[in-house]
């Protein structure tokens, strides 16, 4: 901050501020210069001396905030005037801490919801009343867990009480380990106290030696010196409050610390934290040091609770480090739903490593944001709940079903044979409408899960191998065609080549629908296959196959050259569903729903061209 432009006054100040640091052993040296408002040097030049600027300003999607280096899981917001009122205080997210009338109401603790209100302003007896550095102090004296989870603080206005306050909220860790630097601290943080809640004339109530309480008054003086400056200036409306509390307390650390308190120093700045097991959570941080020295780092901060770090780099490379060997899930299976999800992952290019140590695609890095990277953390660690695996699988049921429907409707039939029908003309409405809908679904749905729904280049062509299966199915009514106009007359030199683009149209349509967006949707809460994993039938893969079986037999004829009876039908039904599962299987190998798309139009392309030679009338 900017000293004062009273030479003489500044000369006193600086007299009585080192009386006091003798007087209480707060100080051990002023080794930096006076800052101002922005944190930028003003006079002498940089020393290596000068403390390191520990307060830095960040922004994310709710907006600017402060937070220190060594405690980032705090982040501080102070914006102008702003009070939360009293009947919305304690529906705030847990970690959350009011400052100095930031929130309307009276001051109070809730532990159970993890919300605090410090103030002393409404709804109590001033006189009282603790001020607000004070309120912090008992809280870290009291043991408040401030390393384990995203703590938010709020302040309205950086006044000395509530950057004080701000201040013993980011240092808990050394005020909490060096009782030293707390009884240092404490005349500053009393008086202070005093002097907000009672006024000067009432600061004996410290009871303080008069020589301890003029210094430390001096002290107090000079850290507020800038503040006051500004408000008599009329300028206080027109600071940045996050920049000029930055400055503040990079100011209280010149006077309470010396560059050694800092050797072992790491600029570890926090990303992002969830749980992911009971009492153990992941960090994922930024830091120009190795991810052996972030580990120590952070398990110095957060002990046994570090369960896994996750380093950037950059924006595409993360080293990933499982800190807790006897962590309940393992990086192969983090690594596994990582290169199911991130679009570059092939073959020679995905996630992996060690159990203990992987990290990002080394050939390009990876496309995942940091947030799909914590939600897949997440959903590794606490898989979704039956309740929730129910609820997607009938709103995805629903929602394939109400398509399917509003194409039937599309082609004017009835519902049994609505798109086969005997009027070949019709089948190109329905198939439209049903490419239209499941197009608009897919892209819904890729909105809000990104990397789900199969919009990528397939990983290699092995699936070509299974055309012969998927052909034979179709031959048998397998696929999603009125097949058995192909011996019925209707061929594409009586109703049109445009016929086969309403062909390709319905097949790209259903395989959409239920191989992209319902697929999609129940992937969000079940594993599927790894294309160079076990093979499985996925719940996926196994739902999406039975609405297409029940979907075919609702739309198409069973083929004639099948027979009649109990046996010809459950042979036409048993071919649906094969087509089903095999292109489903395709899907979830090649990570590609246009893998199953070209097996699937193919197939019927081969079984429209066989059957005439196999079956002539």
């Amino acid at each position: 901050m900017i000293p004062p432009k009273d030479a003489g006054g500044r000369q006193a100040i600086g007299a009585l501020t080192q009386r006091f640091k003798t007087a209480t052993s707060l100080f051990t040296q002023a080794t930096a210069p006076m800052r101002d408002t922005v944190g930028i040097v003003s006079g002498a030049p940089a020393t290596d001396t000068r403390l390191p600027m520990r307060y830095q300003l960040k922004d994310d999607a709710d907006g600017p905030y402060l937070a220190c280096v060594e405690t980032s899981n705090i982040r501080v917001r102070i914006e102008r005037g702003a009070s939360v009122p009293a009947s919305s205080v304690r529906k705030h997210a847990s970690g959350t801490i009011f400052l100095d009338g930031a929130a309307q109401g009276e001051p109070f603790i809730d532990a159970a919801k993890g919300v605090y209100n410090l103030d002393h302003h409404e709804g109590c007896v001033r006189s009282f009343t603790l001020a607000t550095c004070e309120q912090a102090m008992v809280l870290i004296l009291k043991g408040l867990d401030l390393a384990g989870e995203r703590w938010s603080v709020y302040a309205n206005e950086p006044d000395f009480d509530t950057v004080l306050a701000i201040w013993l909220l980011s240092n808990h860790r050394r005020l909490s380990a060096d009782d030293d630097l707390r009884r240092r601290m404490m005349p500053l943080v009393r008086l202070q106290g005093a002097i907000d809640a009672h006024g000067l004339e009432l600061a004996e109530l410290t009871g303080y030696p008069q020589n301890l309480q003029s210094e430390t008054l001096a002290t107090i003086n000079r850290l507020r010196a800038h503040e006051l400056d500004l408000k008599k200036r009329g300028m206080w409306s027109d600071v940045d409050f996050l920049e000029f509390t930055a400055s503040a307390l990079q100011e209280i650390d010149e006077l309470v610390y010396s560059p050694s308190d800092f050797d072992d120093l790491h600029q570890v700045e926090e990303l992002a934290r969830d749980w992911i097991a009971p009492q153990r959570f992941a960090i994922a941080c930024r830091s120009e040091s190795g991810i052996y020295e972030v580990e120590e780092h952070l398990k110095e901060l957060h002990g046994d609770r570090l369960g896994l770090v996750i380093l950037a780099k950059d924006d595409k490379t993360y080293t990933l480090r499982q800190s807790d060997p006897f962590l309940s899930i393992s990086l192969d299976s983090l690594y596994d739903r990582l290169n199911l999800l991130d679009p570059v992952v092939d073959s020679d290019n995905r996630w992996g490593g060690s159990a203990d140590i992987g990290g990002s695609p080394r050939a390009t890095g990876t496309r995942l944001s940091l947030d799909e990277i914590m939600a897949i953390c997440r959903w590794v660690s606490k898989p979704p709940a039956l309740g929730k695996r129910l609820g997607v699988l009938v709103s995805g049921v629903g929602l394939a079903a109400a398509v399917l429907a509003t194409a039937i409707l599309a082609t004017g039939g009835s519902v049994f044979g609505a798109i086969a029908a005997p009027r070949p003309q019709t089948y190109g409405t329905g198939a439209l409408v049903l490419l239209g809908l499941s197009a608009a679904l897919v892209w819904l749905g890729r909105m809000r899960f990104p990397g789900h729904f199969g919009l990528r280049f397939p990983r290699g062509f092995g699936f070509l191998v299974l055309i012969p299966v998927t052909a034979a199915a179709a031959g048998a009514g397998g696929g999603w065609a009125p097949i058995y106009l192909a011996l019925g007359g209707a061929v594409f030199s009586t109703v049109g080549w445009w016929f086969a683009g309403a062909l390709l149209a319905g097949v790209v349509g259903i395989e959409l629908l239920l191989r992209s967006a319902l697929h999609g949707l129940l992937m969000t809460v079940h594993p599927i296959m790894l294309w160079n994993g076990r093979w499985f039938v996925s719940v996926p893969n196994m739902v999406s196959s039975v609405v297409y079986t029940t979907a075919v037999v609702l739309c198409f004829g069973q083929p004639p050259w099948l027979g009649d009876g109990p046996v010809a039908a459950i042979a036409w039904v048993a071919a649906i569903l094969v087509m089903g599962l095999v292109c489903g299987a395709i899907r979830e190998r090649s990570g590609s729903v246009w893998a199953p798309v070209v097996v699937h139009a193919l197939s019927v392309a081969a079984a429209w061209v066989l059957l005439p030679l196999m079956f002539r009338p």
